[in-house]
């Protein structure tokens, strides 16, 4: 796989848990907020259906290619066109090299 910034022609949002800790100490996930919105190049990977009952739900998997980011954690959620992804493995480097950043990634589709 390779890529080249000319073909970054999708926006893609990236969003952050906010956190605050209780009496205990313990963290509680208030929101998500918008922490950076990047050019990416966006590929559909696979698809899965299911019918059992407890996932009620189509499986969309992405690979998602963008520039390199120190700061990426694997809990972030990315918006992408109004879909909201989740990752599934921490992002890795392309080629081995720190120019782009590859995320795995994967939408739940409600069935109906």
């Amino acid at each position: 796989m390779y890529c080249k910034l000319g073909e970054m022609r999708d926006k893609i949002g990236i969003l952050r848990p906010v956190v605050t800790y209780d009496n205990e100490g313990n963290a509680i996930e208030e929101s998500r907020e918008l922490f950076a919105r990047v050019w990416a190049k966006v590929l559909p990977t696979a698809a899965n259906m299911t019918d059992a009952p407890p996932e009620d739900k189509n499986i969309v998997s992405w690979r998602i290619i963008i520039r390199h980011m120190n700061n990426l954690f694997p809990n972030d959620l990315i918006v992408y066109g109004g879909a909201i992804l989740t990752q599934v493995a921490p992002p890795y480097l392309l080629d081995g090299r720190r120019e782009f950043l590859v995320l795995t990634c994967r939408e739940m589709v409600p069935d109906g």
